[in-house]
């Protein structure tokens, strides 16, 4: 065989990882620590479940600011609903996303999908917080406003550095202002 150029660790295509399909996503402080931080969008972040793989896509976030090469904040964009939200490092590569049952949001999930970590759903601010059942674990916490809607999220199970705060903190709209 031949030698096959050297590319950095979920960099398949130098080329490809450079190119942004989303021309939305521009170079932005996305952790507020003052330093830029460039979206690339990735093929090894996890599985995304039809109809979701045309509007999510994975991101890695890099800022360059440091001589170590910066940090990196791994995560997925909505761009239906124009919002970035932030994951644990630990998940890259090993979550699959799929619709929720009321196709008005997503799942995040282990890989195989048996297992749901949280839950993402977009919908009009009139609709109750709560979901129908007396289980007081599945409220839903405001996290913003998009448009008229309301972006809401829930833990279904437990995951090491994902919690309601750390959504709310790590998800950014990047809706046209």
């Amino acid at each position: 065989g031949f030698l096959q150029p050297y590319h950095p660790p979920g960099l398949s295509d130098p080329q490809r990882s450079t190119l942004r399909y989303h021309t939305e996503l521009l170079s932005r402080d996305i952790d507020g620590n003052g330093t830029v931080d460039i979206p690339m969008e990735l093929d090894d972040g996890g599985e995304l479940k039809s109809p979701l793989d045309k509007s999510l896509v994975f991101l890695l976030w890099k800022d360059y600011a440091t001589s170590d090469g910066g940090h990196s904040n791994f995560g997925v964009y909505d761009s239906q609903n124009h919002f970035y939200m932030s994951l644990p490092e630990s998940m890259h590569g090993s979550i699959m996303i799929r619709s929720n049952q009321k196709g008005n949001g997503w799942l995040i999930c282990n890989s195989d999908g048996t297992t749901i970590y949280c839950e993402m759903r977009v919908v009009d601010p009139a609709e109750e917080t709560e979901s129908s059942s007396a289980d007081s674990t599945l409220e839903y916490e405001r996290i913003g406003n998009i448009g008229s809607q309301q972006l809401q999220a829930r833990i279904v199970t437990p995951y090491y550095g994902l919690s309601i705060d750390s959504i709310s903190s790590g998800t950014v709209l990047l809706g046209l202002e």
